[in-house]
């Protein structure tokens, strides 16, 4: 004798369900804290990349934003206009641009680590310092670094 589940669905505009408020907000709240979480993440290792490349400390804090914000504006629009009736196909040139994006941001996060030939941390964590670098030299030689006090790549 097996039993059979019917799915409860509430009328529409009626009540909602028991718990729906409390799981979409749970949602909610985990989504933004991932969203968040890899925000900062992305920053400092786009960052660390770029200082470590020779760019100005103002314009190096600006390119991951950049492509992390549009990533976020694509996620956004393409919802948009599929709630509004576009279709897949008009939808397409979007969705390229979206894939560009995230192969971006991963490229840009992961430069470092297989710059230093460090494959495994690309994935997990940041590269090691490289003892080579420019800052490295001016730290043996107790010369104060380029980078800010609390910078990413600092431990602070």
């Amino acid at each position: 004798m097996a039993a059979t589940v019917t799915p409860v669905t509430p009328p529409e505009g009626g009540p909602a369900l028991p718990g729906e408020a409390l799981t979409r907000r749970a949602v909610i709240v985990a989504t933004a804290s991932i969203v968040a979480m890899t925000f900062a993440f992305s920053l400092g290792n786009v960052t660390r990349l770029c200082l470590n490349l020779g760019i100005t400390a103002w314009i190096a804090w600006l390119v991951a934003p950049a492509v992390d914000l549009s990533v976020i504006g694509l996620l956004t629009g393409m919802r948009f206009l599929s709630l509004h009736g576009y279709t897949d196909t008009q939808l397409a040139r979007l969705q390229r641009m979206l894939r560009f994006c995230g192969l971006l941001t991963m490229a840009l996060n992961t430069a470092g680590a297989v710059g230093h030939r460090q494959y495994g941390t690309a994935l997990v964590r940041r590269p090691a310092r490289d003892s080579r670098s420019p800052g490295a030299r001016k730290r043996r030689r107790g010369l104060p670094s380029s980078r800010p006090a609390c910078s990413p790549g600092r431990g602070n």
